[in-house]
This record gives structure tokens, C-alpha cells and sequence, in this order.
């Protein structure tokens, strides 16, 4: 990810953090980013949406590997 992407992955944890009330520390920001800094934005923001949208666990706050589940899919 580039600058410009850096800046939309901010955005993105900051709707995370707005839509859960949940407050992010800069660590847990700088574990997220190099978590996902090898994908693409467009493929974090609709692992984002997924999450925030799904019926079975868009009411919890995601952890990196819940928005893992969106873009790699599960285990199983």
C-alpha cells in the first residue's frame, strides 16, 4: 500500500472505531497496518464491509483475523 492507501486504511479503522465505540491505540493501528499492508486498499475496505455487514458477526468489533476470514475465507 502506498501513501494514499495508508490514508484511506486510517480511514477505514476509524469507521471500524466510530461504528463499534471502540477506541484504537496507535499499537493495535500499527499491528493492523503491517497485518494488511501486503493487500491491496480496495481488497481491506470490502473485507471491512463484509465484517461490518454480516448477520453473524458484524454486531462485534472484527479482530484481524475476523476481517482475515473475509479475504482469505476460512479453515474449514
Amino acid at each position: 500500500m502506498n501513501n494514499e492507501d495508508q490514508q484511506k486504511f486510517k480511514e477505514l479503522i476509524s469507521l471500524i472505531s466510530e461504528t463499534y465505540k471502540e477506541e484504537f491505540s496507535g499499537n493495535t493501528i500499527k499491528m493492523w497496518w503491517s497485518l494488511f499492508k501486503p493487500r491491496t486498499i480496495e481488497v481491506f475496505e470490502s473485507a471491512v464491509y463484509a465484517h461490518i455487514s454480516c448477520p453473524d458477526t458484524g454486531m462485534f468489533t472484527p479482530k484481524p483475523a475476523n476481517i482475515m476470514k473475509f479475504i482469505n475465507g476460512t479453515t474449514k
